[in-house]
């Protein structure tokens, strides 16, 4: 019974974080493939004349529950340099 509701906890979490990544990465003018996760804040960054490209069945874990690391450090996807072009598969 507990864990149902961990279960159900972390599926409502990853959905509500990748609604709110897949805004951000319109915002930003990043493209993406489907069935991609978010479990966790992501940052995104694109510099100007740049790209990122993610591809399919993608998934990114920022929060703590999913990676250990996420307690100190959140994916962060981001060019810096003019032209650059970054794909994720």
């Amino acid at each position: 019974m507990i864990e149902d509701l961990f279960y159900f906890r972390n599926k409502i979490f990853a959905y509500i974080s990748t609604i709110a990544c897949k805004i951000k990465m319109h915002v930003w003018g990043i493209e993406y493939g489907k069935k991609i996760v978010f479990r966790g804040s992501t940052l995104f960054y694109k510099g100007p004349n740049s790209s990122i490209r993610i591809g399919n069945n993608c998934a990114f874990n920022s929060s703590s529950r999913y990676n250990f690391r996420g307690i100190n450090h959140r994916c962060i996807l981001q060019t810096g340099e003019k032209w650059f072009n970054k794909n994720w598969r």
